[in-house]
């Protein structure tokens, strides 16, 4: 059956296909954490704390491999751009980038949240037989944008976005909107220009301090 879901007030249907993660049908009590990439992820060893939720989710490279203490081991899903599916990330963009990355990966939900045709088929070609693949609905995207006016919602934005009709609190971990001193990646050095990569990160960040007032998420920073 196709998953709906009531967003602003529209009823959407999230992903392009009829099938869905299968983290959407458990418990709306069930416990879910966002983690992040930032380089806040390396000031506490969190690892452990992360790995005891029921639902674990990650971003685009994000490795867990020598970071176990600090962003623990479990991912129950990973939501990806287009350039990570498709293996296509330019090293000026994330200098430690493999194009084997995501094939390379256990086996493993992974959700696309934008893409174009060269990025598609390869990220098809190279996935199809390794994991389970769901591609989000352009649809969804632009509702979600009218909270980033004028930007490209984060993958972390998206995915927030999208768990938040299902369960009753979410936690996340290193989102610091490019504010304080932090590496904009825990795994690697990006060159300061990649904070000007087309989000709006002063929007997100007020939504979410907003959903934390009213109880639907919990920061950890």
């Amino acid at each position: 059956m196709t998953m709906n879901i009531n967003f602003n007030d529209n009823i959407i249907q999230p992903f392009l296909t009829k099938t869905t993660p299968d983290l959407f049908k458990l418990p709306s009590d069930s416990k879910v954490c966002l983690v992040g990439n930032s380089g806040l992820m390396l000031e506490k060893k969190w690892g452990s704390d992360i790995d005891n939720y029921d639902i674990v989710i990650r971003f685009n490279h994000a490795p867990t491999d020598g970071y176990q203490d600090y962003v623990g081991s479990k991912t129950t899903l990973r939501l990806v751009n287009g350039h990570c599916f498709g293996g296509t990330t330019k090293t000026e963009r994330n200098p430690t980038a493999k194009s084997d990355f995501l094939p390379s990966l256990p086996k493993q939900d992974i959700i696309c949240k934008t893409w174009n045709a060269e990025e598609f088929m390869l990220g098809v070609f190279n996935n199809v037989n390794k994991h389970n693949l769901y591609f989000i609905n352009p649809q969804f995207i632009q509702e979600v944008t009218k909270y980033t006016p004028g930007q490209e919602p984060t993958a972390g934005f998206v995915m927030l976005m999208l768990l938040l009709p299902f369960f009753k609190q979410v936690s996340v971990y290193g989102f610091t909107f490019w504010e304080g001193n932090y590496d904009y990646h825990y795994f690697e050095k990006v060159p300061f220009h990649a904070n000007q990569l087309g989000h709006n990160f002063n929007s997100e960040k007020e939504v979410i301090i907003q959903l934390e007032k009213s109880n639907q998420i919990k920061i950890y920073k």
